[in-house]
């Protein structure tokens, strides 16, 4: 888990290391989850949330920190040909939530075809 501070000083390669094994794990999960429930991919546009973990040792990231690690856990949803793409076309928001410390750091995504409205 990187946070957008850290990307800011990373060289491109340092940052594709980090994206990569991020986007074939998000990638072969969703493929996992798919064939065990029997996920049919969507076709119609999307709501998507995102919820960061992070290790349980030092302090909390801001919400928005996690920006990069969340777009790459996206790509390898649409990898997977859950969703046609992540354009504005296909997924209509993106909910940030903060992070909460965990086991292990990582992302869990959660997709919806109605978007969650808050309580007024």
């Amino acid at each position: 888990m990187w946070t957008v501070n850290k990307e800011r000083t990373m060289h491109h390669h340092a940052r594709a290391k980090l994206v990569k094994p991020a986007r074939e794990m998000s990638k072969l999960l969703t493929l996992q989850a798919m064939r065990q429930r029997v996920i049919q991919p969507y076709s119609v546009p999307v709501h998507v949330e995102f919820f960061p973990t992070q290790p349980k040792a030092g302090s909390l990231a801001d919400t928005a920190s996690h920006l990069g690690p969340c777009k790459a856990v996206l790509d390898g949803v649409v990898d997977a040909k859950l969703l046609i793409d992540d354009t504005p076309q296909y997924v209509m928001s993106q909910r940030f939530w903060p992070p909460i410390k965990g086991p292990v750091p990582g992302v869990g995504i959660m997709i919806t075809t109605q978007a969650v409205s808050f309580p007024s």
